[in-house]
């Protein structure tokens, strides 16, 4: 009998997890960041700001980060990445507005930073406190290897800093705070789930959208891209235009609102070529799945005078353009194009491991006038890659009616 009761004296005895103040919260997370780094000898560290859970940089956020890199320099184990330079490289890989690392990114980071291991945070609005959650993530293999987390108060201070939004270009202004439960909608492509978490005011006159992509397949790898607009074929065009994927926002004025690449960030984007004699013809974009199926066959993603004989021999129609463009009487490719190279298809699509979940944010800009009213619904319609490592692609058109804006 004296072993149940010793037993139940320690469970009573343990500590669970308690709110602290902000300052021992931070303390807490050097702690147990500390100890696992250690553990994985990873000596040189980034610390990315901490973002609330739809990507929404606030001063807390910040806050959060540099205290922490102030934190573990003082332990005296580790070489922290500079500040400003972190900036710099995010910025350069476009994902300074969502702080969502792959592990394509974490990889990118680590070769050009030179650390070894990237620490990421989320906060969770909860009612009392707020909750800190940390990954860290080792830069050779883009896995996460640690974890930590914390409860802190949320006294005055933290309420006020936490409800300041950050934007890209450095300005605060008051917003919402995020709600892990705040999910507007959801779309089920094959066995990838789509939800809708928020679609607020950006700078710049923009409407910045949320999602949670999240991969439903247990076992399998599923990839993900959104579909872009085929290149312009114009001869005389020497500027290079803006890469526009096929989203698009109707908004309850009757504006549309459209989405550049790079305003696309935590997933990729394909995008389909040219082909003809000179390259002055361009594909469908919905031939994009036929494509980068092609493109998985050949191993390349620029044609040849052979791709057509290789592509008819394995049942997989049309190969690039010396066989979309020909003449009577021609029946060598070889003999008809000696050219070749150029790209029939361009973009690259994003791996989502079996049960994970990652987040994807574009922002939209309205098309025509450079200043619009904010709309109070809209219509969004967007055309997405989805499928599996085993390179069945399809192409999904992801659509949500009649939405409404998130509240302010």
């Amino acid at each position: 009998m004296k072993t149940p009761m010793l037993l139940l004296a320690l469970l009573l005895a343990a500590p669970m997890t308690a709110q602290q103040k902000l300052s021992d919260g931070i303390k807490e997370l050097a702690t147990q960041i500390s100890a696992t780094a250690t553990r994985q000898d990873k000596q040189k560290i980034a610390v990315l700001p901490f973002r609330e859970l739809e990507g929404q940089s606030t001063v807390l956020g910040t806050y959060l980060s540099e205290e922490l890199v102030t934190s573990l320099f003082q332990l005296g184990n580790f070489r922290i990445v500079e500040r400003q330079l972190l900036d710099k490289l995010l910025g350069e890989l476009k994902i300074e507005q969502t702080g969502a690392i792959d592990p394509r990114t974490a990889k990118e980071i680590g070769r050009i930073a030179g650390v070894d291991a990237i620490v990421t945070g989320s906060i969770t609005d909860l009612e009392s406190s707020i909750g800190v959650n940390c990954r860290v993530i080792d830069t050779a293999t883009g896995e996460v290897f640690g974890a930590a987390k914390t409860r802190i108060i949320k006294d005055d201070d933290v309420t006020k800093i936490m409800r300041t939004v950050l934007s890209p270009d450095g300005t605060t202004t008051r917003g919402p705070t995020s709600h892990a439960s705040s999910i507007i909608a959801t779309r089920e492509l094959g066995l990838l789930r789509v939800a809708l978490k928020s679609i607020l005011p950006s700078a710049h006159n923009g409407l910045r959208v949320t999602f949670d992509l999240t991969n439903r397949d247990a076992h399998e790898t599923m990839v993900a891209a959104l579909n872009a607009e085929a290149p312009s074929t114009d001869p005389y065009s020497y500027v290079a235009a803006p890469i526009r994927l096929r989203a698009s926002i109707l908004d309850d004025h009757g504006n549309t609102w459209k989405l550049a690449a790079q305003h696309l960030s935590g997933i990729g984007y394909v995008r389909v070529g040219v082909h003809g004699r000179n390259g002055q013809d361009a594909y469908d974009p919905t031939e994009i799945s036929r494509l980068l199926r092609l493109r998985d066959q050949l191993g390349r993603s620029t044609d040849d005078p052979s791709d057509g004989i290789q592509a008819r021999a394995t049942s997989m129609g049309e190969g690039g353009m010396n066989v979309t463009f020909g003449a009577g009487g021609n029946t060598s490719p070889e003999q008809f194009f000696p050219y070749r190279g150029n790209t029939f298809v361009s973009g690259a699509t994003t791996p989502i491991a079996p049960g994970q979940t990652m987040t994807v944010m574009m922002t939209f800009e309205p098309e025509g006038p450079q200043s619009v009213a904010l709309p109070i619904a809209f219509q969004f319609q967007a055309e997405m890659i989805a499928g599996t490592k085993s390179t069945t692609y399809t192409l999904h058109t992801l659509a949500f009616d009649r939405i409404s804006m998130s509240a302010q």
